[in-house]
């Protein structure tokens, strides 16, 4: 057997900046662009086993939807991350007592993630080119081939984030003691995302349901086996059927999630000579609305559905939507917002041994809807997963 690769990375990065003083007018244009490109590569051992061992993928079959301890336990990731910056800047140098900054911002980030993680014994054996035994020297081989086939890769995901900004500010130089700044800043941005998702949890009552192939639904995955051709047997009515619980089953969706906010700070400086300066300052701060995208044990559960007609092809549909809208809505996040105020000094002493600095500050940050992250148990796996939520207000002094 061969080793682990462990973690790996492959991070290319570009940054240019070009600073323009025309002549004519009393100012700085800047140029700022960004680049990264990164590739990551995790391979690891989660049982303490050597990847694939046929007689730990034989002996220990995965059997949904109750075990997901069986079988064989590996994690093989890939995480490929592209950003790109521009940010166009114009800061006036003028004479008088007022200058003014104003500029925008673009940057976007694209990301693909492709896990192939816990293979379970359920997975492989049918599938293993091999003769997959121990003692055969190629079942580690036969194991990765499958692995580069792709047929393994249980969720991946696509992620999009794209910001816009414009910002401005103005200094305005009351007299030599007192300096007030405002400054502002407009943003917009959505964060997209696609990826798969394992529903299962859902109790079929398609047992005795046949198709126009006379397929017996309850023996295959209800969304592929029902048709508009579907039809009831003539010998059973809805009595007579038998709740079949359903194999998980991988859908594939889109979300998205937008923020438009505007950002404010006010800042006022009083220096009394060379050596203070007393401030104080008020200030919004907007962290953007989000989707999680990482963690574990992201099934979602199937229950409380009695609502919805089982029995029918559109109310299987009905259910399936709302399981889905049920995941979204409880990984889907708002923005965090904050306003901040804060009262300091920064003074220097001059002595026989130096100078000594002296900083002090008084804050408070008031948050709404702030964003944490805990862990919680999915019901439909029993599996931890991390989760992104508002958890309300909370003040910081």
């Amino acid at each position: 057997p061969q080793d682990y690769e462990g973690t790996s990375q492959e991070l290319f990065r570009f940054s240019l900046v070009a600073n323009w003083d025309p002549e004519a007018i009393n100012g700085t244009f800047s140029a700022l662009t960004g680049y990264i490109d990164s590739d990551t590569h995790e391979e690891y051992d989660w049982d303490a086993n050597a990847a694939g061992r046929p007689d730990m993928v034989r002996a220990n079959p995965r059997i949904p939807p109750d075990d997901f301890t069986s079988g064989t336990h590996d994690i093989f990731n890939d995480d490929t991350v592209e950003i790109f910056s521009q940010e166009l800047r114009w800061r006036s140098e003028l004479d008088g007592p007022l200058n003014y900054t104003l500029g925008l911002q673009y940057w976007t980030q694209e990301r693909v993630q492709l896990e192939q993680g816990i293979l379970g014994g359920a997975d492989l054996p049918d599938r293993l080119p091999g003769d997959g035994i121990v003692g055969d020297p190629m079942w580690q081989n036969d194991f990765f081939q499958v692995l580069e086939n792709g047929d393994n890769i249980r969720d991946p995901r696509e992620v999009e984030d794209e910001h816009k900004s414009i910002y401005a500010q103005i200094e305005w130089d009351i007299n030599d003691q007192w300096k007030s700044t405002f400054e502002a800043r407009w943003t917009d941005e959505k964060f997209k995302q696609e990826r798969t998702i394992a529903i299962r949890g859902f109790v079929s009552p398609f047992g005795g349901l046949l198709n126009a192939n006379d397929q017996d639904c309850s023996i295959t995955r209800v969304v592929e086996c029902l048709t508009a051709d579907a039809i009831l047997r003539d010998d059973l009515d809805e009595t007579d059927l038998l709740p079949i619980e359903q194999f998980p089953y991988n859908k594939r969706i889109n979300s998205e999630v937008s923020s438009d906010f505007i950002a404010p700070k006010f800042t006022l400086e009083y220096k009394p000579d060379d050596d203070s300066m007393y401030y104080f300052s008020a200030g919004k701060g907007v962290k953007p609305a989000g989707i999680d995208v990482l963690g574990g044990g992201g099934q979602p559960a199937a229950t409380g559905f009695d609502e919805f007609d089982l029995f029918t092809p559109e109310g299987f549909a009905e259910a399936e939507e709302a399981v889905i809208q049920r995941y979204l809505d409880e990984r889907i996040f708002a923005s965090e917002k904050m306003w901040a105020y804060e009262l300091g000094s920064k003074q220097t002493f001059s002595g026989g041994f130096g100078d000594l600095v002296f900083n002090s500050a008084l804050f408070f940050q008031d948050y709404t809807d702030k964003q944490v992250s805990v862990r919680t148990v999915n019901p439909a796996t029993n599996l931890t997963t991390r989760q992104t939520i508002n958890a309300g207000a909370a003040e910081v002094w």
